[in-house]
């Protein structure tokens, strides 16, 4: 016989004038009573509100029993523990479902005092073998029913973590992620520097080449001379900035061999005059 089982029969017979017609209504409020206590005691919300469920089951049977069982004084506070535990089974927060549970848990103590009083010049309450077990069996129904919640308790916090390690999963491949970008914009900012460098430098050169050439052709008599506009071998920013540094010097690779390849053309011009 376990320790809940004990605990309940030993409520019994300290209160053994109980009306034969109003056992079951004290053993359904006693049952309202424990799971309100248990409502109120839960460290989650879907634990309280559950047993704020299982509280309204039993004492809705309680307020069946109790119209037959001739104890007037019971039906306030069975209206008044409905009432609050329906209001701690759907709260709008845990502190509010623990309020009224409170609430239900005093109405539901002050039911059971108005038992006693009640039921006070009666006769004792037939405890046979029939009423132990069936106090045994629903005592291991709670138990049951505890363990139950206890193993989802456990299955949702198992869910949790695996949530959240997905999630910092992905926060450091969102890193990972932004860190590469950073460096590859890095490279591209240190290319296009580069870049401009090289702009700078290849424009200047190209500028004298050309200069150069002209004199050249001037000195040789070369009344004529063509060679390419500089202004081609100018590049834009803009043209920078879409394209690789080894696009870039491919451009200016190809502009002095293109004012190259016109000088000559117009020194062999200038020899057949």
């Amino acid at each position: 016989m376990n320790r809940a089982t004990l605990v309940l029969i030993s409520i019994l017979f300290l209160n053994s004038a109980i009306y034969a017609n109003c056992g079951e209504a004290y053993s359904s409020a006693t049952y309202a009573l424990n799971h309100t206590k248990k409502s109120l005691d839960s460290n989650n919300f879907d634990h309280q509100m559950y047993y704020a469920d299982r509280a309204i089951e039993a004492l809705e049977k309680t307020k069946g029993l109790a119209e037959n069982c001739g104890c007037d004084d019971s039906t306030d506070f069975i209206l008044n523990g409905l009432v609050d535990l329906k209001k701690s089974a759907d709260p709008e927060d845990w502190d509010k479902g623990r309020y009224f549970a409170q609430k239900a848990y005093e109405d539901l103590q002050s039911l059971i005092n108005a038992f006693d009083v009640c039921t006070s010049s009666a006769p004792s309450i037939n405890y046979s073998i029939d009423n132990i077990a069936a106090t045994e069996a629903s005592s291991t129904a709670l138990q049951m029913e505890e363990n139950g919640l206890k193993e989802q308790q456990k299955q949702l916090e198992l869910q949790q973590q695996k949530i959240l390690e997905q999630q910092r999963l992905l926060e450091r491949k969102i890193e990972e992620q932004k860190r590469l970008a950073a460096e590859i914009q890095r490279a591209r900012e240190l290319e296009y520097e580069e870049q401009l460098k090289l702009k700078r430098i290849a424009e200047i050169s190209l500028m004298e080449y050309e200069a150069k050439l002209k004199e050249l052709a001037t000195a040789l008599g070369c009344s004529n001379p063509s060679t390419t506009n500089i202004v081609n071998a100018a590049r834009s920013e803009k043209a920078l900035r879409s394209e690789t540094l080894e696009a870039t010097r491919k451009y200016y690779v190809d502009q002095a061999l293109l004012l190259q390849k016109q000088a000559v053309e117009s020194l062999n011009i200038c020899a057949k005059q």
